[in-house]
């Protein structure tokens, strides 16, 4: 679920397809326009799926309580693309460790303060990821994640 107006979403659920398709995977997808559309169109692909998938869309982020709730009463999980999602009621994400990335920060902003030209300091990509996953709702729709580690519980 995404929505079209969304670059950043379109973006990644192309991706998404092109895996899928290469995969040999099937997907049912259902955009929306507004966070009033995300519970209709979540009930409507209750039966014709086995998970959720949602990218970091604004709008989706904004009713994912709603969302979630859909998804606990169906018993399905929600893969989402940000862990402020899970925290809102998804399953689980992977995504950028706070640790690491805390620790780049200070590494560039001291390399700055130490007289570095921000036009020396080259990008940094974030190469280590964590998965997180939200226990009220793994317990919610019957999945046992006690024995998980290296996991960021929400």
């Amino acid at each position: 679920m995404y929505n079209l107006g969304e670059a950043n979403s379109v973006a990644i659920i192309e991706r998404v397809k092109a895996y899928f398709a290469a995969n040999g995977l099937y997907y049912y997808e259902a955009t929306v326009t507004g966070t009033a559309d995300v519970q209709q169109a979540a009930l409507s692909l209750v039966g014709h799926v086995d998970a959720f998938f949602t990218p970091t869309d604004n709008t989706v982020a904004s009713a994912m309580p709603v969302f979630a709730q859909v998804a606990i009463d169906a018993g399905l999980p929600i893969f989402t693309g940000a862990d402020s999602m899970v925290v809102d009621g998804g399953l689980a994400t992977v995504g950028v460790n706070y640790t690491i990335l805390g620790q780049e920060t200070a590494r560039i902003a001291a390399a700055v303060l130490d007289g570095t030209a921000i036009a020396d300091i080259p990008v940094v990509v974030m190469s280590e990821f964590m998965p997180t996953i939200n226990r009220a709702t793994a317990e919610a729709i019957g999945m046992d994640v006690s024995g998980l580690t290296g996991v960021d519980f929400r």
